[in-house]
């Protein structure tokens, strides 16, 4: 729904097919205690992401960022489309040449957003 906004019909069509064929999301288990809270961050992560690629915009990167972070540390499957949205925007920076600025800024708090919430984890499990 997401992207059928900022994009045709058949671009909406393959990208929800990628998603749903997403080897991490195909391949784990379903588990009641753990889905609800990670697709919750997922979707809060989604709609952020989807609000910085019409309109870079620092909250909205950290807001992305803060998000899948913490979906990261339920399941790290929820983190997935914050890092497209990454790629997306280090594609931005290389097109959009006037909006250079905004746009590092945006990829700087996404990635430092995603870091607060996932590099203790990281550091303290090994």
């Amino acid at each position: 729904v997401w992207v059928r906004g900022m994009l045709d019909p058949w671009s909406a069509l393959i990208a929800a097919t990628a998603v749903a064929a997403s080897p991490p999301l195909v391949t784990t288990s379903a588990n009641g205690l753990s889905d609800s809270p990670a697709l919750a961050c997922l979707a809060i992560s989604a709609h952020y992401s989807c609000r910085l690629l019409r309109k870079p915009s620092i909250i909205d990167a950290s807001l992305a960022g803060l998000a899948a972070g913490l979906g990261y540390l339920i399941r790290p499957e929820a983190m997935q489309l914050a890092l497209i949205a990454a790629v997306m925007l280090a594609s931005l920076f290389v097109v959009r040449s006037h909006h250079r600025l905004r746009v590092l800024a945006c990829l700087v708090s996404l990635n430092v957003a995603m870091g607060i919430c996932v590099l203790p984890y990281m550091v303290l499990r090994g």
